[in-house]
């Protein structure tokens, strides 16, 4: 399946949540489990890239931070915006709604990780 890197920087928090909560079913959780470290596999490479271009397109301040020159702003938003548009392949677990209603999650965070819950038929 693919999802865009914006996609995985935006939910890790969720599936942080949902993977600290004792309520998701042991089957999910596993799954959640092995697919968390692909996740923040892919976190890494995009932190270390993102620092790359702070580099590339900023100069350090005082305090050690590195700020984008305004100038370069432009050029460093869209680059930015290419790298969190990748579409990146790999397997991730389904959830079901019925597994995630004792998490307690928002709608933010359910619009969060739509690309993980399974839909759910009426019967």
């Amino acid at each position: 399946m693919g999802i865009k890197l914006l996609q995985i920087v935006n939910s890790i928090s969720v599936l942080n949540k949902i993977s600290n909560s004792d309520k998701l079913p042991i089957k999910q959780a596993y799954m959640l489990a092995k697919f968390i470290p692909k996740v923040q596999k892919e976190l890494e490479t995009f932190e270390s890239l993102r620092i790359k271009l702070l580099e590339k397109y900023g100069e350090k301040r005082e305090d050690g931070q590195i700020q984008v020159k305004e100038n370069n702003l432009e050029e460093f938003q869209q680059e930015i915006s290419k790298l969190l548009d990748v579409e990146i392949n790999f397997d991730s677990p389904k959830l079901a709604l019925s597994d995630l209603d004792k998490i307690g999650l928002s709608v933010i965070d359910l619009m969060t990780i739509d690309y993980l819950i399974e839909s759910e038929q009426a019967v």
